[in-house]
């Protein structure tokens, strides 16, 4: 992000620091951090990338969620209100959730062969599924 990092540990959780201003962090408040935390909330998180002032995440099954600033409603929840903690992203038409492997593999590991890149926007380098397989 600007002046927030975000990182997907091999274990499947992800950690943050840096600026809190707008919950990026996803500490369900907005102190900021000059060392990594764990973000609650999340497990099995094969993909991450941070926005500006946002973050997002997605799961091995495929269910992405997002927290942080929400002024240009980044975080897909139907609103502009931003969220201090990891939310569910809504489907399209603001029906159901996102969910980018569907239907799930039944073996986590099966994911699409042509891979899944969650971006966060202009300018910010994005990590993709393939990137974290091991």
């Amino acid at each position: 992000g600007r002046n927030h990092a975000l990182v997907r540990r091999s274990d499947g959780t992800v950690w943050a620091w840096g600026n809190n201003s707008a919950g990026q962090l996803g500490l369900s408040g907005t102190s900021e951090s000059t060392i990594p935390v764990q973000v609650p909330g999340l497990a099995d998180i094969v993909s991450v990338a941070a926005g500006i002032a946002h973050s997002l995440a997605m799961g091995r099954d495929g269910q992405v969620y997002a927290w942080g600033s929400n002024s240009n409603g980044e975080l897909g929840d139907g609103t502009l209100t931003s969220r201090p903690k990891p939310l569910p992203v809504l489907g399209p038409g603001g029906t159901g959730l996102l969910n980018l492997v569907q239907p799930s593999p039944a073996n986590p590991n099966q994911l699409p062969a042509a891979g899944i890149t969650l971006s966060a926007g202009t300018g910010h380098a994005p990590l993709s599924v393939d990137e974290l397989r091991g």
